[in-house]
């Protein structure tokens, strides 16, 4: 029982001085950025951005399975810019 009561005491007090020592060197040191700010290839603040093209997703329209294989499937995708079907797309 005493055995376990002193390494119980023994595991918190070197958990502890770690975290006092952490604590203490970060304060000394400032911790340093995750990433450079200048890799993000953003604009310098206040210029023009242009606009970007539009997007038009696909829409799945239908999905046909084939009986033999219920894991196969045949998707039915339409265009919301022609408003037709225009593909199908086979998995």
């Amino acid at each position: 029982m005493d055995a376990l009561k002193s390494r119980t005491r023994l595991t918190s007090r070197l958990l502890s001085a770690f975290i006092a020592f952490t604590f203490s060197f970060t304060s000394v040191l400032p911790p340093a950025y995750a990433q450079s700010i200048g890799a993000l290839n953003l604009p310098a603040p206040g210029t023009m951005v242009s606009v970007t093209p539009g997007f038009t997703p696909i829409h799945i329209s239908g999905i046909t399975i084939n009986p033999d294989n219920p894991l196969q499937f045949d998707f039915i995708i339409t265009s919301l810019i022609l408003g037709t079907l225009t593909s199908k797309a086979k998995n």
